[in-house]
C-alpha cells in the first residue's frame, strides 16, 4: 500500500513535465529519472537500468539520451515552478537563486566543444596539470536551511563553448547555435528562471561574474524583463573613479574625459579623498 502511494506521489511530480517531451520521450525520461533517484552509485545510464531491473532496455535509453528532443528551456522553467513548494523556498520575502561557473571532466578528444584547463587539485606527479572538460554556466535554486548552509538545487545550465568551436554544434535542420560569453549565459538563466515564478527575486553569485555585464543587465532590466537584485563580494581589484570634469582646463585639446581620475582599490581605502560616512545595511 505504501509502494503504491508513494509511485502515485512521483508519478504526481513528473506529470507537469509530461508536455515538454513527446510520449514516446516522456515514457524514457520518466524511466531514466527514476532509475537516477533509486540508485545511490554512479549517476550514468547502466546503474539507472539496473536500478529498475531493467537493463534491457539500455539501447533505447542511449538513444534517448544522445539523439532524444525536447524543450530544455521548458523544463527548467516547469522545475522552477515545482520547487515553489519546497521547504525553505522564500528568505526574507525573496526567491534566492544561485550562479556559478562549473566544469565537468571529459577524457576524449573527439567530444565537442572541450577545453583544457588547470587542474589543481592534481598533487601526484602521475596525474596531468592540465585536464579536457566541458564548461558551463548553471544556475539553481537555495533552500534555507536552519542552522546549516543552505541546500543547492541545479535547475538550468547552458554549455559554455569558445566562438572557434561554434560550427556543427547545432542540432540539424535546428537553428544555428548563437555564441554568447559566460556573463550573458548567466543573465540568460537567471532572467528565465525569475520569468517562470512571480514576486521579488535575489541572484547569489560570486566574484567571477561580478561585472557590470551581468549586474547591471539584472537590477536595470530592459522593458518587460524581470528585476533581479544581486548579491556578490566586492572584487578586490574594483576601481572607482572621481567624477569626470565637465570643463576643459586652459589649452586642453579633444573629447572630455567619460571617467574621473582613479581612485586606489578597496584594500588601500585609507587613501580615499574625502570623509568616511557610515551606515547600516540588512542582508
Amino acid at each position: 500500500m505504501q509502494a503504491q502511494r508513494l509511485w502515485s506521489l512521483w508519478q504526481a511530480l513528473l506529470l507537469p513535465f509530461a508536455a515538454c517531451f513527446t510520449q514516446p520521450g516522456f515514457r524514457r525520461f520518466v524511466a531514466w529519472l527514476t532509475g537516477l533517484v533509486g540508485n545511490v552509485e554512479e549517476h550514468t545510464l547502466t546503474p539507472s537500468l539496473v536500478a529498475l531491473e531493467r537493463p534491457q532496455d539500455w539501447k533505447a535509453l542511449e538513444a534517448f539520451a544522445e539523439y532524444g528532443a525536447w524543450d530544455g528551456p521548458a523544463v527548467e522553467v516547469v522545475l522552477a515552478q515545482q520547487l515553489e513548494q519546497a521547504p525553505g523556498r522564500w528568505w526574507h520575502g525573496y526567491h534566492v537563486w544561485a550562479g556559478d561557473d562549473t566544469k565537468v571532466h571529459r577524457s576524449s578528444k573527439d567530444v565537442g566543444g572541450t577545453c583544457t584547463f588547470p587542474e589543481y587539485t592534481a598533487r601526484c606527479p602521475n596525474r596531468a596539470t592540465t585536464v579536457r572538460a566541458h564548461n558551463g554556466v548553471v544556475v539553481g535554486v537555495l533552500l534555507h536551511n536552519p542552522e546549516q548552509p543552505a541546500w543547492f538545487v541545479p535547475v538550468a545550465g547552458r554549455l559554455d563553448f569558445r566562438q572557434t568551436q561554434l560550427p556543427g554544434l547545432g542540432r540539424p535542420g535546428g537553428p544555428p547555435v548563437a555564441f554568447r560569453t559566460k556573463c550573458k549565459l548567466l543573465v540568460e538563466l537567471a532572467r528565465q528562471q525569475a520569468g517562470a515564478v512571480a514576486g521579488p527575486h535575489l541572484l547569489v553569485i560570486d566574484g567571477g561574474f561580478a561585472w557590470a555585464s551581468v549586474v547591471r543587465p539584472l537590477v536595470r532590466p530592459d522593458e518587460g524583463s524581470p528585476r533581479v537584485d544581486v548579491l556578490t563580494r566586492w572584487r578586490h581589484d574594483a576601481r572607482l573613479e572621481l567624477v569626470p570634469p565637465t570643463q576643459r582646463q586652459p589649452g586642453q585639446r579633444g573629447r572630455l574625459p567619460v571617467w574621473g581620475r582613479r581612485l586606489p582599490p578597496p584594500r588601500p581605502g585609507g587613501r580615499w579623498p574625502g570623509p568616511w560616512r557610515e551606515g547600516q545595511a540588512f542582508l
